[in-house]
Parts: C-alpha cells; sequence; structure tokens
C-alpha cells in the first residue's frame, strides 16, 4: 500500500521537481513565472514535530507538490501538522492528498493533524470527514 501511495505521488511531479524539500526547505511552486503556492517544512521547536505550513492554491496542478512535502514529513518518525491557515484555494484534488496523507499517517503509525482549516478547506473537509477522522 504504502509503495502504490509513493508511485503515484513520485509519477504525478514534474520531471524538474527534483528534491523538493529538506528540513527547513521553502519551495514556491510557480505557474507562468507566478507563485500559486508556497511549500514550508519546518520542525517545531517547541514541540516534538514537523510542521509542513502551505500558502496560496491547492489544485491539481500543485497537490502532487504538497503530497510530496506531506510524505517526507510522514517519512520521519515525528508528529506531522499542516498549517492550511493560508491556503487561499482547496479544490478536490487537495481534498484526496489530505485524505492520502491521513492513510499514509496511520499505515506507518504517525500521528497526522490539519491546523488553520477555514473558507472552503473547512466546507469540503466537513462534507468528505464529518466524524473528523482527520484532526483539525
Amino acid at each position: 500500500m504504502i509503495d502504490q501511495l509513493w508511485h503515484r505521488v513520485w509519477l504525478s511531479l514534474p520531471e524538474d521537481a527534483g528534491v523538493l524539500l529538506d528540513e527547513g526547505a521553502t519551495v514556491v511552486v510557480q505557474d507562468r513565472g507566478v507563485a500559486v503556492l508556497t511549500i514550508d517544512q519546518r520542525h517545531c521547536e517547541e514541540c516534538p514535530r514537523t510542521e509542513v505550513a502551505l500558502a496560496g492554491d491547492i489544485d491539481h496542478h500543485t497537490a502532487p507538490f504538497v503530497a510530496f512535502a506531506l510524505w517526507r514529513a510522514l517519512s520521519g518518525h515525528r508528529p506531522v501538522r499542516c498549517d492550511l491557515r493560508d491556503v487561499t484555494y482547496f479544490g478536490s484534488a487537495a481534498a484526496r492528498t489530505i485524505v492520502e496523507a491521513q492513510s499514509l499517517a496511520a499505515l506507518l503509525g504517525r500521528d497526522f493533524e490539519l491546523r488553520g482549516v477555514h473558507g472552503l478547506a473547512a466546507q469540503v473537509l466537513d462534507i468528505l470527514d464529518p466524524e473528523r477522522l482527520i484532526r483539525r
């Protein structure tokens, strides 16, 4: 199962994606020279967790980058928090990415939670996950 998730994530990345995130790295995904999504992965100093902060649009073009960042974070040995506070668009690809991250976290025995869920993201996740199996 984990290999299948990883394979799908890797195949969905553009050829020139390269190594996207190392600890403390910030990645800016651009479309025609305009930044559409920023991904910042860092370890929380006050707590034993990795935080992946997202800012901008998560759609079918940018979701593979988010999936890769979450995969990398969940591959570590710390709980992961995904901060959606600065997300401006949260489409179906974003929802799928979050659900798959939660599935991966469960398979790996890692804690995974969302922070800053608001607007469209809150509406989509309330419909998709009414029992709040994904912590937020």
